[in-house]
């Protein structure tokens, strides 16, 4: 059934006006084998094999009964479809390039995060294995401003500009910071940016590019 059961009485009654039954007779009648189709299910396939309950495949059968698993590997290959790349960073660099042509009035700024790999040699000569470490060169920043934000930090945020933080939005460990800006309405977004570190340093950074 993809129908509930009140929702199939009521079809009953209105096929069938000369036949008077109630709904709890109506639910006692209702034969043992006839169940409803879960959400799931039904959205999968409504094709006879899978709605007939005589004839369905065996539960085994992940074709038909596809697990969380299952789901979750198809939004995966959906995903990565619609990717560019299947390295975030070069992935992410080609959207900007996307987004700076729908819109060239807004401010992106990219630089990606660079490793150097070297030799750490062990201080026992007899050892000839050498570990290879890799150190950071370059660390990951990105900053974009739209053409409005930018005229309301110009107008509003001349004085003072609050710094919001948030945390835990994706699947790095990455800040993800806040420009904010009090306005004769309410307080209003002006620009956002990740940077690598949480240090003083790396804002100071930002803050500075978004004033130049």
């Amino acid at each position: 059934m993809t129908i509930t059961l009140q929702e199939a009485h009521k079809v009953f009654t209105e096929e069938n006006p000369d036949m008077k039954i109630g709904f709890k007779s109506f639910r006692k009648l209702k034969p043992p084998q006839v169940k409803r189709v879960s959400e799931k299910n039904r959205r999968s396939c409504l094709c006879k094999t899978c709605c007939n309950v005589l004839e369905s495949p065996p539960v085994t059968n992940r074709r038909y009964h596809p697990q969380d698993v299952d789901i979750r590997n198809h939004k995966y290959k959906a995903t990565v479809k619609q990717m560019l790349s299947k390295v975030d960073q070069e992935n992410l660099e080609q959207k900007i390039k996307g987004w700076k042509q729908e819109s060239p009035g807004d401010f992106f700024f990219f630089r990606p995060r660079s490793l150097s790999p070297t030799e750490a040699v062990s201080d026992n000569t007899s050892d000839t294995d050498g570990n290879v470490e890799a150190h950071v060169t370059q660390n990951l920043l990105f900053a974009h401003q739209t053409a409005w934000q930018r005229h309301l930090m110009s107008r509003y945020g001349n004085e003072i500009i609050l710094l919001d933080a948030t945390y835990k939005t994706m699947r790095y460990e990455l800040p993800l910071f806040f420009l904010v800006v009090k306005t004769n309405v309410n307080y209003t977004v002006v620009g956002a940016f990740i940077t690598q570190n949480r240090t003083k340093a790396a804002i100071e950074e930002v803050l500075k590019i978004f004033h130049a």
